[in-house]
């Protein structure tokens, strides 16, 4: 599963739940996160390259979400 939602979201998500002005208990949910999802080697790899990130945009039409948008 972990490999599913580095796929799928990348891990720059994570890291989303680690900013300053958050409520501890997210940072803690989302290191637990960041560590279930590093576990796996591969994963961690991709993690200290930096390469494995924006996975959720990947498969966007960007167009569309201009239009929505109005831009």
């Amino acid at each position: 599963m972990c490999e599913e939602v580095a796929k799928v979201l990348g891990l720059d998500w994570v890291l989303l739940f680690l900013q300053s002005g958050l409520h501890s208990t997210t940072v803690v949910w989302g290191l637990r996160i960041l560590v279930a999802i590093c576990s796996v080697q591969s994963i961690l790899q991709k993690f200290k390259e930096g390469t494995s990130n924006g996975g959720w945009l990947r498969h966007t039409d960007h167009n569309k979400m201009a239009l929505a948008l109005g831009m």
